[in-house]
C-alpha cells in the first residue's frame, strides 16, 4: 500500500531546490491564512466556518465588485476629461 499524498514528505521527494522552497512557501502561506482566520473568528466571537463564510463568500466578492465599479467610474471620468481637453485644444 502506498501512503496517502498528504502523508508524503514532499520536500525530500523533490530534488529541485526551487520546488522545495515553493512547497514550503505554500505551506507557510496556508497556515498563516488559517491562523488569521482563527484569530478573526476569536476577535469577532464567531466560529471558524462562519468567519470563512463572511470573508470568502461575502467580503472578497464584494470588494472585487467595488473595485470593478471604481475602475468603470474612473474610465468614464477619464473619457470625459479627454474629450474636454480635446475640445479646448482643438485648432480653429
Amino acid at each position: 500500500m502506498h501512503a496517502p499524498f498528504a502523508a508524503c514528505n514532499l520536500p525530500y521527494l523533490m530534488p529541485d531546490l526551487f520546488l522545495s522552497l515553493l512547497y514550503r512557501l505554500g505551506r507557510l502561506t496556508y497556515w498563516y491564512c488559517v491562523d488569521f482566520m482563527v484569530n478573526l473568528a476569536n476577535l469577532t466571537g464567531t466560529s471558524y466556518p462562519e468567519a470563512n463564510t463572511w470573508v470568502l463568500l461575502l467580503f472578497i466578492p464584494g470588494l472585487l465588485c467595488l473595485l470593478v465599479l471604481v475602475r468603470l467610474w474612473q474610465g468614464h471620468r477619464l473619457r470625459h476629461l479627454r474629450r474636454r481637453v480635446a475640445a479646448t485644444t482643438a485648432p480653429e
